[in-house]
Order: C-alpha cells, then sequence, then structure tokens
C-alpha cells in the first residue's frame, strides 16, 4: 500500500484523510453547526426514550 499511494502512509502513521479520498469515502468536514456533548447524555437520551408510567 505503501507503494502505491505514498501520500497516504508516510514513515509509521496513516494520514486519514487521504485514505478516505482514496478510497472514496466522505471526509468530515464541519459546516456552519454546533453540537451538544457532556457527561451523562447517552443516558439522558436512553431516559426521554423511555414511555411514561
Amino acid at each position: 500500500m505503501k507503494e502505491n499511494y505514498p501520500n497516504v502512509i508516510r514513515d509509521t502513521e496513516i494520514n486519514l484523510e487521504e485514505l478516505k479520498a482514496v478510497l472514496g469515502l466522505p471526509i468530515d468536514e464541519k459546516v456552519n453547526g454546533y453540537g451538544l456533548n457532556f457527561v451523562g447524555r447517552n443516558f439522558a437520551r436512553a431516559k426521554y426514550a423511555q414511555k411514561p408510567l
């Protein structure tokens, strides 16, 4: 792989952006947006998804 795609592997590291481009995968680019991350987020989602008693 290093011989065929030298931009993907340099020394001992893999350039993920180049690998995605070679494989034709979408490159993660943040487009004007916001995110909400906090401890317990998955727990909060699970509680929200529960049906009321």
